[in-house]
């Protein structure tokens, strides 16, 4: 697991067995958003994140309006 705080990297893995970077927010226009940590037993254990635009993940995020 990483420590936290360190900067991860992102991969789109094809059924080839290929792989390449998936642009995050780092370098702008990104499609990695909202990570987040979390702990198990006081330990670093999992971590989360969003894959799509800012926009989606702004609407995700937002309150369904009703």
């Amino acid at each position: 697991m990483p420590e936290t705080g360190t900067r991860k990297e992102y991969f789109f893995y094809s059924a080839d067995g290929s792989s390449r970077p998936a642009p995050d927010y780092w370098d702008g226009g990104g499609l990695i958003w909202g990570e987040y940590e979390g702990a198990r037993g006081g330990k670093l254990s999992f971590f989360g994140f969003f894959v799509g635009t800012q926009e989606q993940y702004a609407k995700a995020k937002s309150p369904p309006i009703n």
